[in-house]
C-alpha cells in the first residue's frame, strides 16, 4: 500500500507518494532542483523583458532617423529592461516581489532602462558612423 501525503509548497499543495518524495528529495540533494521560489523569478523576468521591449520600441519610434536601430530597438530594450530592473531591485530591496506596488515599480524601471539603453546604443552607433565618413 502506497501512502500519499499532502505537502504544501507556498500556496500550491502537491499530493505525492513516498516513492515520488524519495526521488524528489534525492534530486533536491543532488542538483538543488524543485525550488518553489523560482516561479516568481521567472514571472518577474518575463515582466522585465516585456516592459523593456515596450520602452525600447517606444524610444526608437519617438527618435526616428539617426537614433533608430530597426529590430535592434527590441533587443536593446529587452536587455536594458532586464538589467535596469535587476539593478533597481539591488538598490531598493522594497521593490522585490509580485505585489502590485513592487510590480508597478519594476515595470516602470524596466521600461525606462530599456528606452535609455536603446537611445544610448543608437547614439553610439550614430557617432561611429559619423566618424567613418
Amino acid at each position: 500500500m502506497i501512502r500519499t501525503w499532502l505537502i504544501p509548497v507556498d500556496f500550491c499543495p502537491f499530493q505525492l507518494s513516498l516513492r515520488t518524495l524519495d526521488r524528489r528529495s534525492s534530486l533536491v540533494q543532488k542538483w538543488g532542483a524543485w525550488r518553489p521560489d523560482i516561479v516568481p523569478d521567472i514571472v518577474s523576468l518575463i515582466v522585465w523583458i516585456i516592459a523593456g521591449l515596450a520602452g525600447g520600441n517606444a524610444a526608437g519610434e519617438l527618435l526616428k532617423g539617426d537614433y533608430d536601430l530597426g529590430p535592434g530597438n527590441t533587443v536593446a530594450g529587452a536587455i536594458g529592461g532586464v538589467v535596469g530592473a535587476q539593478i533597481l531591485q539591488i538598490l531598493i530591496p522594497v521593490l522585490r516581489g509580485l505585489d502590485i506596488g513592487p510590480l508597478l515599480g519594476q515595470v516602470i524601471a524596466a521600461g525606462a532602462s530599456g528606452a535609455v539603453l536603446t537611445v544610448f546604443t543608437a547614439a553610439v552607433k550614430t557617432r561611429r558612423r559619423q566618424k567613418r565618413q
